[in-house]
């Protein structure tokens, strides 16, 4: 498929957008959703609630009438030519994806990484601190209330506990287990740590699920969801240790979720044989 700048479809989508609204509506097809590429574009600035009105949309003409007044509602000079939100967006993406793409990952433009998601939904940090092995850094945000900082993996280092923790601000709930942890924090961030001992785990499952959800599985709950191992009789110790960041008994990840009633799974393999399983439900609101 080809590709486009962001700037050009997001041009392109607001263009399409006036047409349909001039033009006679017709009724979207029941899977429209899947297909639809503006959603994806927005998803970090898209609130949950927002979100859940477009997936219910049902003709061209309401879709048109949604994308414009996503983009009014946002602009903070209204009556002018210019949008100044949307322009600063753009940015934000087109930076993102000429500075975060990693060349080992080019199907995926650097706005899908995690720095990208951060810098487009918080701006450029007001410092970056590199690590003095270089393996990863840390942005600063201190000129907002919450004073957000985040530590990132940095390519051509691959981190298989994810790529990101958030340093402060504190999280503001915690649920445990017996060995699983998780953190919600402010703008719905959550971090979820499993406790391993790779030197006697054959291999580790776990799975996020909504309980209150009303349709299909979310992009959220799918990147929470996976599986390491087994690797024949090999303890996971011998592919794993080399590449933990943030984990150092065990392996994590961090993720923003919509608001919601979670109950996140982990399922740990020994090489005894021995299983361990657990269930941990939170909220994130």
């Amino acid at each position: 498929m080809r590709r486009f700048t962001f700037a050009v479809l997001l041009t392109a989508l607001g263009l399409a957008a006036v047409d349909r609204a001039q033009a006679p509506s017709r009724q979207l097809s029941p899977d429209w959703f899947d297909d639809d590429e503006w959603h994806l574009q927005v998803r970090y600035i898209i609130t949950p609630d927002e979100l859940t009105r477009y997936r219910e949309l049902t003709t061209t003409q309401a879709r048109a009438h949604f994308i414009n007044t996503f983009w009014r509602r946002r602009d903070p000079s209204p009556g002018t030519a210019s949008n100044e939100f949307r322009d600063e967006f753009t940015r934000r993406v087109d930076y993102a994806n000429a500075h975060f793409t990693d060349p080992n990952n080019a199907p995926h433009p650097g706005v899908e990484s995690d720095r990208g998601r951060i810098y487009v939904t918080f701006g450029p940090p007001e410092k970056i601190e590199p690590y003095p092995s270089g393996a990863h850094e840390i942005w600063r945000y201190s000129d907002r209330e919450q004073k957000f900082a985040f530590a990132f993996s940095v390519p051509p280092i691959t981190s298989c506990d994810s790529s990101y923790r958030i340093l402060s601000p504190a999280a503001i709930a915690t649920a445990r287990g017996a060995f699983t942890s998780i953190q919600v924090y402010p703008r719905r961030f959550v971090t979820v740590s499993i406790a391993v001992d790779f030197s006697q785990a054959a291999s580790v499952a776990h799975s996020l699920e909504r309980r209150d959800r009303i349709s299909g599985r979310s992009e959220e709950e799918l990147m929470l969801t996976g599986k390491i191992g087994p690797a024949g009789a090999d303890p996971l110790s011998r592919h794993l240790l080399a590449c933990r960041m943030f984990e150092p008994n065990g392996m994590g990840f961090t993720q923003p979720l919509p608001p919601g009633s979670y109950v996140f799974s982990s399922r740990i393999v020994l090489l005894s044989g021995r299983v361990r399983e657990e269930r941990v439900a939170f909220e994130v609101r």
